[in-house]
C-alpha cells in the first residue's frame, strides 16, 4: 500500500510539471507571435519619390535690344544697327533646380537701318545652368541654338525709275541656324516670380547668309509654377 501511495505521488507530480511546461510553452508563443505581429505592423513600407514633384515649370517673357551685323552683297562693309523686339520662353528643370531646358521665340519688328529695311524672327532651344550667388540672387548661364528668319528689303543697284515704287526695291529671306551663348544675373520677386538682365552672343553656323552675328541686351520676366 505504501507503494501504491508513492507511485500516485510521482505521477501527479510529473502531471503538474506537464502541465506547467505546455503552459509556459503556449505564452511563449504567444509572445513571440505578438512581437512578431508587432515589428511587421509599424515597419513602414519604403516609399519611391516621385522625380516629377521637384519639377518646375518656367515661362517668361523679355525685352530684347539686338545689336545686328550684316553683310548684304551692295555693302562693301558690314552694316550693323540695333534692332529691338520681344520674347517668349517656356522652360522646365531637367530633374534639378540647377539645370533646365528652355524654347522660345523671338519676334523683331520692322527696323530701318541705312535706308535698308529689315524684319527678324527668331527660335531658340537652350540649356541653361541656374545657382544662386546669395539669398534671394542668381546668375544664369548657359548656350544652345537658334533658327533666325530674316526679310532684308534694299535699294536696287540700278536706278531705273518706274511708276511702281515697290520696283525701286528688292527682298531677299535669309535662314541662319546659329549657336548662342549667353550670361544674366537676377533676383526672386517672391516664391513664384523673377526678374533678370542677360546678355547674349548668336553666330551664324554657315556662311550663306548675311545674318552673321548679333549681340542682344534682354530683361526678362519670369514665373515659376
Amino acid at each position: 500500500m505504501k507503494y501504491i501511495s508513492l507511485l500516485v505521488v510521482v505521477l501527479m507530480a510529473t502531471n503538474v510539471q506537464a502541465q506547467e511546461e505546455d503552459y509556459y510553452s503556449y505564452d511563449q508563443i504567444v509572445k513571440e507571435l505578438s512581437e512578431t505581429n508587432k515589428t511587421s505592423t509599424t515597419r513602414a513600407p519604403k516609399v519611391l519619390k516621385d522625380p516629377f514633384s521637384s519639377v518646375l515649370i518656367h515661362g517668361g517673357v523679355s525685352f530684347v535690344n539686338s545689336y545686328i551685323s550684316l553683310s548684304p552683297s551692295s555693302a562693301s562693309d558690314p552694316l550693323t544697327g540695333f534692332h529691338a523686339g520681344i520674347e517668349a520662353t517656356i522652360g522646365i528643370d531637367l530633374f534639378s533646380r540647377h539645370w533646365k531646358a528652355e524654347g522660345s521665340i523671338r519676334s523683331f519688328g520692322r527696323q530701318e537701318i541705312k535706308d535698308n529695311e529689315l524684319s527678324l524672327r527668331e527660335f531658340d532651344l537652350k540649356i541653361v545652368h541656374q545657382d544662386y550667388i546669395t539669398n534671394g540672387i542668381f546668375y544664369r548661364a548657359g548656350g544652345g541654338m537658334a533658327a533666325r528668319y530674316l526679310k532684308f528689303t534694299q535699294p536696287k543697284k540700278d536706278e531705273v525709275t518706274t511708276l511702281a515704287a515697290g520696283d525701286l526695291f528688292e527682298t531677299t529671306e535669309h535662314t541662319t541656324p546659329s549657336s548662342i551663348i549667353f550670361l544674366g544675373i537676377g533676383g526672386k520677386l517672391g516664391r513664384k516670380f523673377s526678374v533678370a538682365a542677360e546678355i547674349s552672343y548668336r553666330g551664324a553656323l554657315i556662311d550663306e547668309t548675311i545674318d552673321k552675328s548679333a549681340f542682344d541686351a534682354a530683361l526678362r520676366l519670369d514665373a515659376h509654377f
